[in-house]
C-alpha cells in the first residue's frame, strides 16, 4: 500500500518502476486510472507518458491494447481519436515515406476488424480512404458511419521502410495475407491479400478498351435513339408521368442551394482577387480541382491546393 500507485508522483515513474519491476507498457495501464484527472483526460496522459519515455514508439488506449494482447498482435504504431485533427495530423507525420500492413479494428465490439496493404507513402492516404472518404470497403464504411471515427485505431503492423518494388511487393503481400489468415478479418471482402502495385494491361487489353471510347463507337451509341418518333400513346404516358412527378422536396432544394453557394477566391502568396463565383462548381472547373475540395476546405481553413484561400462571398 505504501507504494501505491494512489500516492505516486506522476513525474517520478522510476522508482515506481523499480519496485514494482514493471515494464513501460504495463505502468502505462496501471497508472491510467490514477493519473488521468491529474492530466484532464486520458489523451493527454498518453501523450505526456509518450514525451517522458521517448523510446516507448506509441500510446494506446487500455481497451486497444487488450484487444491487441488477446490477438497476439505486435503493433508497430497506434493512431486513436482519429476524429481529432491532432491525431490526424500526427499519423500524416509519422507514416510519410512509409509502405506496411495495417489493421482497422472497431474499439466497440473489439473483434471486427480490416487487414490491409500499402506501398510506400500510401499508408496515411489509406487512412484517410477508409475513415474519412468511406471508400475502398463497403463493411467499413456502414459502420464507420454508424460508430463514428473515433470509435476505430488505425493499427499499424509491419512496416518497411524501402521502396516498394516488383520484388519487396511480393514481401508487403505475404505479409497481409498472414494477419489474414491470423485474425480473419470481418470487414475484408476477400480472404486473399493483393494490389494493383505494378499491374499493366496486357496490349490486346488496351486495344479493346480503345476501341471501346473510339469516336465511331461514341457516334454509333448516340445514333441508337436518333431521329426516331415516338408513338402517341407513350407521349401520353410520358405526360401523365411528368404531371403526377410529385413536387421537389425542402431537402432538395436545400441540396440545390448549397451547390448555388456564392465563394470568392483569393491566392494564398499576395491575397490578389481570382474571382468571384456563383457556385462552387464554377470555382472548381476554374482553379482545376474538385469540387469536394471546395466543401472540405470551406468547412476548415479555406486553403486549396497550397494556392487559393475559398471563402464565401
Amino acid at each position: 500500500y505504501l507504494y501505491s500507485l494512489k500516492w505516486c508522483d506522476i513525474y517520478n515513474f522510476s522508482l515506481l518502476i523499480t519496485l514494482l519491476d514493471l515494464n513501460l507498457l504495463e505502468l502505462q495501464f496501471l497508472a491510467f486510472p490514477y493519473f488521468v484527472t491529474e492530466l484532464c483526460d486520458a489523451e493527454s496522459f498518453l501523450i505526456h507518458f509518450d514525451l517522458q519515455y521517448s523510446y516507448l514508439h506509441f500510446s494506446m488506449s487500455p481497451k486497444l491494447y487488450t484487444i491487441l494482447k488477446n490477438n497476439n498482435i505486435k503493433a508497430e504504431a497506434v493512431f486513436e481519436n482519429l476524429h481529432l485533427a491532432k491525431s490526424r495530423d500526427r499519423a500524416k507525420n509519422t507514416l510519410r515515406d512509409l509502405a506496411g500492413i495495417y489493421i482497422i479494428i472497431n474499439l466497440v465490439d473489439g473483434v471486427s476488424m480490416y487487414v490491409g496493404s500499402a506501398s510506400t507513402n500510401r499508408l496515411y492516404s489509406r487512412l484517410m480512404m477508409h475513415l474519412y472518404y468511406l471508400k475502398g470497403n463497403s463493411r467499413l464504411a456502414t459502420s464507420v458511419k454508424e460508430l463514428g471515427k473515433k470509435n476505430f485505431a488505425f493499427v499499424v503492423v509491419d512496416i518497411i521502410s524501402e521502396k516498394i518494388t516488383d520484388k519487396t511487393n511480393l514481401t508487403l503481400l505475404s505479409s497481409e495475407q498472414y494477419f489474414i489468415d491470423l485474425l480473419k478479418p470481418s470487414y475484408n471482402i476477400l480472404p486473399l491479400a493483393g494490389n494493383s502495385f505494378g499491374y499493366k494491361h496486357t496490349s490486346e487489353t488496351l486495344k479493346k478498351m480503345r476501341d471501346n471510347y473510339s469516336d465511331a463507337r461514341r457516334n454509333k451509341i448516340g445514333n441508337l435513339n436518333r431521329g426516331k418518333s415516338i408513338s402517341e400513346t407513350t407521349r401520353e404516358l410520358m405526360r401523365i408521368a411528368a404531371l403526377n412527378r410529385p413536387p421537389m422536396s425542402q431537402e432538395t432544394k436545400d441540396k440545390c442551394k448549397k451547390n448555388r453557394r456564392p465563394i470568392t477566391v483569393t491566392r494564398v502568396d499576395d491575397n490578389t482577387l481570382v474571382g468571384n463565383f456563383e457556385d462552387i462548381v464554377s470555382a472548381a472547373e476554374h482553379i482545376k480541382c474538385n469540387e469536394k475540395t471546395i466543401r472540405r476546405a470551406l468547412k476548415t481553413n479555406g486553403i486549396v491546393k497550397k494556392m487559393y484561400i475559398v471563402k464565401d462571398m
